[in-house]
């Protein structure tokens, strides 16, 4: 019989919902109130063969670029923060080399590890659930090759600081540092004013069901190291091409109204002081 790679054989099983979802789920994150009604006004505009084609990634990245004052080297698109730490881990990661994960957080960057054959080393969160910036210094050695942090952090909100997190940069110069900001939209702090300045520094973002509705994207000093994009990040991906194409008329980013986010962001709160008052109930 055909066995996958031993490595794969020992990642840990993952069973997230793949039907019968009746609802919101909460520990996915998901919008409340769906895209802005002028990205659901794009889409209603797009025609059978924008959806029957490859979606192109390039005009994408130049507008994200414009919209982070990146340059566009600087820049990748991926089909979600799943891709990149996927990405990552190929680019960088080789059998027994040594992931470096805080704990308990987003359970990809393990499964990914795990899939190139790394041995993952984790940092477990005291009880005050903080983040635990000298024991992750404490546990960097020469075969770490990829640090995975998620600043704010899935599920215990904690934020690492900048300062923090140059120096755990500064200490392992032979590994990637990712920064994974999804939930950037709920702290405010981020990385990626350090973007070329910090050579193994690599910013994650995921909109989907927050506020662009729909993007990951990656940032790194340059094309070179973030993933050696024209080589290991597929161009074939249909996934998120409905969503692409709508960002690449260069509608949901740059012409996102704050008024839009602010209405989801004060939702969301609101929704979670709702499960607050009925949880203590």
């Amino acid at each position: 019989m055909l066995n996958p790679r031993p490595a794969v054989l020992r990642i840990k099983e993952y069973h997230p919902p793949l039907g019968g979802r009746v609802g919101m789920r909460l520990d996915f994150n998901e919008n409340t109130s769906g895209p802005s009604p002028r990205v659901r006004e794009r889409l209603a505009l797009m025609t059978p063969d924008d959806l029957a084609r490859y979606p192109e990634r390039e005009p994408t990245e130049h507008c994200l670029a414009r919209f982070l004052k990146l340059g566009v080297e600087q820049v990748l698109l991926t089909n979600g923060v799943d891709e990149a730490i996927h990405l990552l881990c190929q680019a960088y990661v080789d059998p027994d080399d040594e992931v470096l994960i805080p704990v308990p957080t987003f359970s990809m960057y393990e499964i990914y590890a795990g899939a190139a054959g790394a041995t993952t080393v984790t940092v477990q969160s005291d009880a005050s659930l903080r983040f635990p910036a000298d024991k992750v210094l404490q546990a960097i050695t020469p075969r770490t090759r990829l640090i995975a942090i998620a600043s704010p952090n899935n599920p215990t909100g904690a934020c690492a600081s900048e300062e923090e997190l140059l120096k755990i940069a500064a200490a392992a110069p032979q590994a990637a540092l990712l920064v994974d900001e999804a939930y950037y939209d709920f702290c405010g702090h981020t990385m990626l004013g350090q973007i070329g300045r910090v050579d193994n520094l690599f910013v994650a973002r995921s909109t989907q069901g927050r506020n662009y509705q729909g993007l990951g994207f990656t940032t790194g000093e340059e094309r070179r190291t973030m993933c050696t994009g024209q080589n290991t990040a597929t161009n074939f991906n249909r996934t998120n091409g409905a969503r692409i194409a709508t960002v690449n008329a260069g509608f949901t980013i740059q012409n996102l109204t704050a008024d839009n986010f602010a209405f989801n962001l004060k939702q969301n709160i609101t929704h979670r002081n709702f499960i607050n008052i009925a949880i203590k109930r």
